[in-house]
């Protein structure tokens, strides 16, 4: 049984201690099935917007819950091998990622993301996430 900081197929939750900080930067995760996740990242304190600190940060969440829905026994999460993120301006409301899987292999899966708030899609990238296969004892 997975305990409160990690889920069923032994990748990260955001259940335990990562809510209260995913709380204070602003993050609220949503969906997550069928290969894609979303994540809303909100100002916090005397911000007018979301930090892109945030934003990468929901990022790496998004994408993790996106490739979890793809991995399954004897698969397991592994971690986030690479991300790149490319800002092409400043994030003027409350920014919504969306993340989608779009590529996979034994080791590893390939994501897709946007991010858009009011204005329209201000960020997009790509991550490789790493998965192994349990070698039965």
């Amino acid at each position: 049984m997975a305990n409160d900081s990690q889920a069923s197929n032994g990748g990260p939750s955001l259940d335990g201690d990562g809510r209260a900080l995913n709380r204070l930067m602003g993050i609220v995760a949503s969906s997550a099935a069928d290969g894609r996740a979303r994540c809303d990242v909100e100002a916090t304190g005397d911000e007018a917007t979301p930090s892109t600190f945030a934003i990468t940060t929901a990022v790496d969440i998004a994408l993790v819950r996106a490739a979890s829905t793809t991995v399954a026994p004897p698969e397991e999460m592994n971690g986030t091998a690479e991300l790149n993120v490319s800002y092409l301006r400043t994030p003027t409301s409350t920014a919504h990622v969306s993340c989608e899987v779009i590529g996979r292999s034994a080791t590893s899966r390939l994501v897709e993301f946007a991010v858009a708030d009011d204005a329209g899609e201000f960020a997009r990238g790509r991550s490789t996430y790493a998965v192994r296969v349990r070698r039965s004892s």
